[in-house]
């Protein structure tokens, strides 16, 4: 079956009248998720098809976020394995986003707007449901003892006493981790995941698939890196609101994350030498140190 017979197929699970579906173009096709625009009589849709069922955690996302008043492209349908949204591309009042909005501060402004909502309406919903905690993906729980031990052997960095005391404390800081961790976090900003109204006022992320749970702070990492000059510097003084110690755990476990990462392929990749650095020139023994010290400060608030 070709691909636009897969996405036929899919649109015959809805009301849709098939003789009266038009222009139906590949947006993408990647990992078993198929991306889709098309006309039906007058209205402009996107249909994004998910083959592997781990990907179909997106539908419930969409659902979720809308449930919340989390902004969002409007959903116009959804079913088991797939979702029908507005098409952008010849949207009235949005657009997608571009690399220049990364320098624009009205889009930062719009961006603080939509990651406060985000957060707020997210820890509000896992406070009344917490047993969901334990169900949602956050980065971190992927680093153990021994994924550490196997980033020092092959970083080479076995001679380093900080690693010691780290992984000494290792368990008092995954403490700290679980209670903290108390939002979604949206893990995948780029300008390529966002629209932007018309006017600029208003800003929303897409696509779910790497949502979790995490910290405020690792969502404000994420995209201040990204963003340039004065919006980056507008991002970064109004949206303040998180606890300090996610940014001294943050320091320490993001550089670990993309390790983890970057060692799992064959070949280490270029865009992580650069954390692969902090191992060697200090930086990690001095975020260490500094996390040891708000752990040793903090200890009588978690425990």
């Amino acid at each position: 079956m070709n691909k636009k017979d897969v996405i036929l197929k899919e649109l015959s699970k809805y009301d849709f009248d098939l003789s009266k579906i038009n222009s139906l173009t590949e947006i993408r096709v990647k990992n078993g998720i198929y991306l889709f625009r098309f006309s039906y009589w007058d209205d402009n849709y996107v249909i994004k098809y998910f083959e592997k069922e781990e990907f179909r955690r997106e539908i419930y996302y969409y659902k979720l976020l809308n449930e919340l008043n989390v902004p969002t492209i409007k959903l116009y349908y959804y079913n088991e394995s797939s979702i029908i949204l507005e098409d952008i591309n010849v949207s009235i009042q949005h657009r997608l986003g571009t690399k220049e909005d990364l320098s624009n501060p009205k889009v930062a402004l719009g961006l603080i707007k939509w990651y406060k909502i985000f957060h707020k309406q997210s820890s509000l919903y896992l406070d009344k449901h917490p047993e969901l905690l334990n169900q949602l993906y956050n980065e971190y729980d992927l680093i153990t003892k021994e994924v550490i031990q196997d980033i020092v052997h092959k970083s080479n960095s076995n001679g380093y006493a900080y690693w010691s005391e780290f992984i000494k404390e290792f368990d008092k800081i995954k403490a700290i981790i679980r209670k903290y961790s108390t939002c979604f976090t949206y893990n995948d900003f780029y300008y390529t995941n966002f629209i932007v109204s018309k006017d600029e006022e208003e800003v929303i992320m897409y696509d779910y698939n790497f949502l979790g749970k995490g910290f405020k702070y690792s969502d404000i990492r994420n995209v201040s890196v990204s963003l340039e000059g004065d919006a980056k510097e507008i991002f970064l003084k109004h949206y303040t609101e998180y606890n300090p110690i996610e940014k001294d755990i943050d320091e320490v476990f993001s550089p670990l994350f993309s390790l983890y990462v970057a060692y799992k392929g064959e070949n280490f990749p270029s865009w992580a030498k650069e954390e692969l650095e902090k191992l060697h020139n200090r930086q990690m023994e001095k975020n260490i140190i500094q996390l040891l010290q708000s752990l040793s400060s903090n200890s009588n608030q978690v425990y």
